[in-house]
């Protein structure tokens, strides 16, 4: 722990062996490595859902917010494609402003 030497510690010496041990095998490290990337790539996707899910909040937000102050449909979906166009398709914005 903590980067300091361990002495005269047989579970720890023999977890040691078994590290060393598996990580000499090619085998093993391939599997480790494709788990690691297939954990990598899960971490992504849930990014990009996420950041999916924060702009549609945002762009939702947006569309009450603009009929709050009177903007008409084509006012509002003008800002949307602004704002958010290089994130969304013409057609999901459309229903954004339909659900909102």
């Amino acid at each position: 722990m903590k980067d300091l030497p361990v002495h005269s510690d047989k579970l720890f010496d023999r977890a040691q062996k078994r590290i060393k041990s598996m990580n000499a095998d090619p085998e093993w490290r391939d599997t480790i490595m494709d788990f690691e990337t297939r954990m990598l790539e899960r971490e992504q996707v849930g990014e990009k859902k996420g950041l999916q899910q924060g702009l549609k909040t945002g762009a939702l937000t947006l569309v009450a917010s603009l009929k709050d102050v009177g903007c008409t449909s084509q006012q509002i979906l003008q800002q949307l494609k602004q704002k958010y166009g290089n994130v969304f398709y013409d057609k999901q914005l459309e229903e954004f402003l339909k659900q909102s």
